[in-house]
């Protein structure tokens, strides 16, 4: 029985992956200028966001144009997740995996328009938002006191950590830009938009042999001119040794992405630590001792999450920092930053000390 569950499982999963939130990216005027060339009606293309629901219309003249993710998306097997039928296509089944696996793929149909054109088709697109911390639950931010909302030119870009007074510990790829101005941190706050405050950040620390292709020492510090622990935001403790074999942890986070909105509300997960040897078969030869991994099957952190905590007994273990590019799928585990492995770069960053050069500051 628990082989039949297992096998249904992965099916969902690709499912999921073939039409999920890559898929929505796709629809820019540009993209269905290309596709449907002068059978599309520039300037159709309409986007709402409602609740957890994003919906995409655009017009083409000829009602037998036929949309299938696989094409549209750039996923390659989208088309298992539909078939068209006639001049429409038959609705994803991925609005009922959502609600199992956290997934954000949606329906597609189409509709036909009369009146001045009668060949004229509205094509009318659905996806599920849904949350990127896969398969979490809201919680509150006096269960993780912490976390902080860090902001680029106002917008949410990653998670962090509290970990002294004005200082606080992310992921180095969150700070593509070196540009201090630009970044700013909400803290104390549950949602990702409202209440706690905001501070700017006046100095960013990353490590010095950060690699942006293998995300190998991908840790950074940034600080503030003024405090940010007191009241509800409060430091957060650093382990120096990693977590005991198939202990559990909880991963936290907002999990926005470049183009649709995540949770609104702060999401926890509990999720399984995956020691660096099994961890190596699902990433070969690409986890080095400054990575842990952690992670369940339709469980764990997405984009939007990286730079967070991963936290046990409310001590810091790592930093959201990658993961299969199978778009968040959860099948494989996630790899974090090891926290026990760069902890003393990390003390060092809290207090403007420079060993071994391994501190870049902007």
């Amino acid at each position: 029985m628990w082989k039949s569950c297992l096998i249904l499982f992965l099916i969902f999963s690709v499912l999921k992956t073939c039409a999920s939130k890559e898929d929505a990216s796709f629809y820019t005027e540009n993209n269905l200028r290309n596709k449907y060339g002068d059978d599309y009606y520039h300037n159709s293309l309409k986007t709402t966001v409602t609740g957890s629901r994003k919906t995409i219309t655009f017009d083409t003249k000829d009602r037998s144009a036929n949309i299938v993710p696989s094409v549209l998306g750039g996923t390659g097997a989208g088309a298992a997740a539909g078939a068209a039928i006639g001049s429409a296509i038959v609705p994803l089944i991925g609005t009922v995996i959502g609600g199992f696996l956290g997934a954000t793929v949606g329906a597609v149909t189409g509709s036909v328009v009369s009146g001045e054109f009668p060949k004229k088709k509205t094509h009318t697109l659905y996806f599920d938002i849904g949350t990127d911390i896969i398969g979490g639950t809201p919680t509150s931010i006096s269960n993780h006191p912490y976390i902080v909302s860090l902001r680029y030119n106002g917008n949410h870009v990653c998670g962090g950590s509290i970990v002294d007074d004005n200082k606080i510990v992310t992921a180095a790829h969150c700070l593509e830009d070196n540009d201090h101005t630009k970044y700013t941190v909400r803290v104390g706050s549950t949602y990702i938009d409202q209440g706690g405050s905001i501070f700017q950040i006046i100095r960013i620390r990353k490590h010095h042999s950060y690699n942006p292709i293998t995300y190998d020492y991908d840790v950074a510090v940034v600080e503030t001119f003024f405090i940010l622990t007191g009241g509800i935001a409060q430091r957060i403790s650093l382990t120096i040794s990693e977590p005991q074999y198939s202990s559990y942890l909880t991963a936290a986070g907002w999990g926005m992405t470049d183009y649709l909105p995540g949770s609104n509300e702060l999401l926890e997960v509990s999720i399984q630590y995956v020691n660096r040897e099994i961890c190596n078969t699902y990433y070969p030869s690409r986890i080095t001792e400054r990575m842990i991994c952690a992670g369940l099957l339709g469980k764990g952190a997405c984009r939007g999450d990286s730079g967070g905590p991963l936290v046990q007994n409310g001590i810091l273990y790592g930093i959201v920092s990658w993961g299969s590019s199978n778009r968040c799928s959860k099948i494989s585990p996630d790899v974090y930053a090891n926290v026990a492995d760069l902890h003393n770069w990390i003390i060092a960053a809290k207090f403007h000390e420079n060993i071994n050069k391994n501190l870049s500051t902007f």
